[in-house]
């Protein structure tokens, strides 16, 4: 599986697109979430996506504002 999240900046919104997509994320797949860098909509970094995904272990920086969480049995190695 492979979803991807560019929603609200906001960090409520965000934390809950991110928590309704584990729900639905196989052990295998990963979850891209876009604008994990920049801060939008006048929000600082503690209200922002950049805060939901630095909550969150299995994360990695993937490509400039965009970053990967990994499924339970995902090896982060894949990606080294």
């Amino acid at each position: 599986d492979v979803i991807f999240i560019d929603g609200d900046h906001s960090y409520i919104q965000s934390k809950l697109d991110l928590e309704n997509s584990l729900k639905h994320l196989s052990d295998n797949g990963i979850i891209i979430m876009d604008d994990i860098k920049v801060i939008t909509q006048s929000l600082n970094k503690n209200y922002s996506v950049y805060r939901t995904f630095h909550e969150y272990k299995g994360r990695k920086d993937l490509y400039k504002n965009m970053g990967i969480i990994y499924g339970k049995s995902n090896n982060t190695k894949l990606l080294d």
